[in-house]
């Protein structure tokens, strides 16, 4: 069975520490909101083992190959690098945040590996 490696993006560490805060806020406990982003990050690490879970079907996101996998009211959305045996994860987001508007903006920061050969080498010609 193939394995993959994780890949926790910057703003994807911005979002588990926003959680954090939102959760101690609401329950008035950093240690109970802390177990739960550790219980979120646990479930998500099972990506490395399984991570063809719901691709997304609507464009531009099915092109792009991103999909979501679903944590009690969160949602990890991510991509996987097949060649590199990847899985990059872009957001953990509250389910009824609007994701459409946040994930291009993280998926442009996020090349894939075609497109990073492709910037390198036009960087090289010019």
């Amino acid at each position: 069975m193939k394995t993959y490696r994780l890949h926790w993006t910057d703003s994807t560490k911005q979002d588990l520490a926003e959680i954090v805060g939102y959760l101690t806020e609401k329950t008035g406990s950093y240690a109970q909101a802390r177990r739960f982003v550790i219980h979120l990050r646990d479930e998500i690490k099972h990506l490395c083992v399984n991570p063809h879970h719901q691709i997304i079907d609507e464009s531009p996101f099915r092109e792009a190959g991103l999909r979501r996998y679903t944590i009690k009211n969160y949602v990890a959305y991510y991509l996987v690098d097949e060649g590199r045996s990847l899985v990059v994860v872009l957001a953990v987001l509250y389910g009824g945040q609007f994701w459409q508007r946040l994930l291009p903006e993280r998926m442009r920061a996020w090349p894939s590996r075609r497109q990073r050969t492709l910037v390198r080498v036009t960087a090289r010609i010019r």
